[in-house]
């Protein structure tokens, strides 16, 4: 007991506080507002995100369509 009479309390608070530099870089994209940049920024990003797309689902398709014609040889 302290000296006032009141009994401390023993369990400690813990505040989480997110810094500026704790996040990933695929979740600074994401939350990344676009629309303040300059139109040149906006076109790269727009480019480089579309072809990721396409290249992505190039591969998939290939995987899928190999397992389906796998199936039937």
């Amino acid at each position: 007991m302290s000296q006032s009479g009141q009994e401390e309390d023993d369990s400690d608070v813990y505040e989480i506080i997110e810094t500026p530099g704790s996040k990933t870089l695929v979740e600074q994209l994401i939350s990344m507002d676009l629309a303040e940049r300059p139109v040149v920024q906006q076109i790269s990003i727009g480019g480089v995100s579309g072809w990721f797309a396409g290249y992505v689902c190039k591969r998939v398709g290939k995987i899928t369509l190999s397992a389906i014609g796998g199936e039937y040889f």
